[in-house]
């Protein structure tokens, strides 16, 4: 019987944090395997930890992106000890040469170096629009605003991000349709879900707001853990976020949905509470 000897593993992040739950892995599992690509959303830090100390001797652990509107990966980034040790986001890395990218700010003007805005991908390999949706096509994909001349689509990716002009990288800042505003201030849903999977007790998170006739300006926490005492994880919580981040409700699950490409799904947690 052939046993399988594989060098690279491909997923999204969520089958990782599902092999985890399980304690389905261990350290000696996989001897072959040399590098583990994950993309699509982002990496839960304490479980990313977990598998880090399994594997980190001898895999190189590579952070990608790249949007389905254009066909393939635009970014990657190698995973140091510096990102493991501390509670921020994994960078998106450098844009792929075959791709460039600009940082648009709510006018769709060009932000400087260093400031938040929208990700917008352009190149050869990003795609034309969408077929029979004339609407969602004019909505996302748009002429590159500095151009003039001629015809240069863009992908408006609805992903936040800065450039570090030190570094050569862009930094993943959140979803921009994850962004509300509460209390007077911008706040990054993302934001609150990483400083929820800071904390040991948590295997997984969501957080989504709600804003409709039934529930009104709430921010809910949506937890996987074996902790389930809302006062103690709101205790650990104020000392990562400042009071207009905290949210307003703790909801406890086994196992968080997941659509059909295994990433969480938000959509399916805003309809449970809208029911």
């Amino acid at each position: 019987m052939n046993t399988v000897s594989p060098t690279i593993w491909f997923s999204v992040p969520s089958m990782f944090v599902f092999v985890l739950n399980m304690r389905a892995l261990k350290d000696s599992d996989l001897p072959t395997l040399r590098i583990v690509t994950f993309g699509g959303e982002g990496f839960p830090k304490n479980q990313l930890r977990i598998l880090w100390s399994k594997w980190s001797d001898r895999v190189t652990f590579i952070n990608v992106y790249g949007p389905t509107e254009c066909t393939c990966i635009c970014s990657s980034y190698t995973v140091t000890n510096d990102d493991i040790e501390n509670d921020e986001l994994l960078p998106l890395g450098p844009i792929a040469p075959n791709f460039y990218a600009l940082v648009l700010g709510d006018e769709g003007n060009v932000v400087k170096n260093g400031q938040i805005g929208e990700l917008a991908i352009g190149g050869a390999n990003v795609g034309l629009g969408y077929y029979n949706n004339s609407e969602k096509t004019k909505e996302v994909f748009i002429n590159n605003p500095a151009i003039t001349t001629h015809t240069d689509l863009i992908y408006c990716s609805g992903d936040l991000v800065k450039y570090d002009n030190d570094k050569k990288i862009y930094m993943f800042c959140g979803r921009k349709d994850n962004q509300i505003k509460r209390m007077g201030y911008r706040i990054e849903l993302e934001e609150i879900e990483n400083a929820l999977n800071s904390l040991s007790v948590i295997s997984e998170s969501a957080v989504v707001y709600l804003n409709t006739d039934k529930i009104q300006e709430k921010i809910i926490a949506c937890i996987c853990s074996e902790e389930n005492d809302d006062q103690k994880i709101a205790v650990q919580l104020k000392n990562i976020l400042p009071l207009y981040m905290m949210p307003d409700k703790y909801v406890w699950y086994d196992n968080l949905p997941k659509n059909q490409n295994g990433k969480i799904d938000r959509l399916k947690l805003k309809e449970e509470f809208n029911q």
